[in-house]
């Protein structure tokens, strides 16, 4: 399984999450996405329905001749670390606003420190780094851990059905193990206190109004955070 891509087209991402259940993490410290979703290889025309799909779990079905997929509640985990010009412009793109993509993000601008950095700098402090190491290696055992559970479910299809092929679903079915976290009653509480408060301020008057297809969606942020 692939678990981050990078200078990857639209159509390439959602084979990709047909392949392997509907995961995957696009993660570059460059913005060359920004520039394949606004059309580098379609002729400038943008495509962002995947990753919008992806964003809110939405299943994705593309019927076309050359290819038929279906990727059930899909889920993609983006993270950009590129210059702010770059940010201006991915903006400015109106389909990028008017779809919504520009919502969907989390975005961070932090002051430049240049002119003021230090030319030599201390090395990350060992216990930071062992931990960093052993938590990622964690996260990709317990990967391995549910593929290999995952294997053996497969060696169960029923004979004839083509695991493989997106269309009977069977794949995604197996692959698409989603785990649920709840939040307790008082949690729900909050988040309902929240959203009410949060509601005024999306109005033609409120705090929010110049950003308010964002805000709108900052209940479901705070919820998943």
């Amino acid at each position: 399984a692939k678990l981050i891509v990078d200078d990857a087209t639209p159509e390439s991402v959602t084979s990709i999450l047909a392949e392997q259940g509907g995961r995957i993490a696009v993660l570059s410290s460059e913005g060359d996405i920004f520039a394949i979703m606004s059309g580098r290889y379609s002729s400038g025309s943008p495509n962002i329905g995947v990753y919008k799909k992806g964003h809110v779990g939405d299943d994705i079905r593309v019927d076309r001749k050359s290819r038929s997929e279906v990727v059930r509640r899909p889920a993609i985990t983006m993270g950009i670390t590129t210059q702010p010009d770059v940010m201006r412009a991915f903006g400015q793109n109106k389909t990028f606003q008017s779809e919504g993509l520009l919502a969907r993000f989390f975005y961070a601008l932090p002051t430049s420190t240049v002119g003021s950095r230090k030319v030599v700098t201390e090395p990350v402090a060992p216990e930071v780094r062992d931990c960093y190491y052993h938590r990622v290696l964690t996260m990709l055992e317990n990967l391995n851990s549910r593929n290999s559970r995952n294997s053996r479910m497969a060696d169960r299809v029923p004979e004839g059905v083509n695991f493989r092929n997106s269309k009977n679903h069977i794949y995604n079915d197996i692959f698409n193990d989603i785990t649920t976290v709840e939040i307790s009653t008082l949690a729900m509480k909050r988040l309902t206190d929240f959203l009410t408060w949060l509601e005024p301020q999306l109005g033609p008057y409120g705090t929010f109004s110049h950003i308010a297809d964002w805000a709108s969606k900052l209940g479901g942020y705070v919820l998943r955070v």
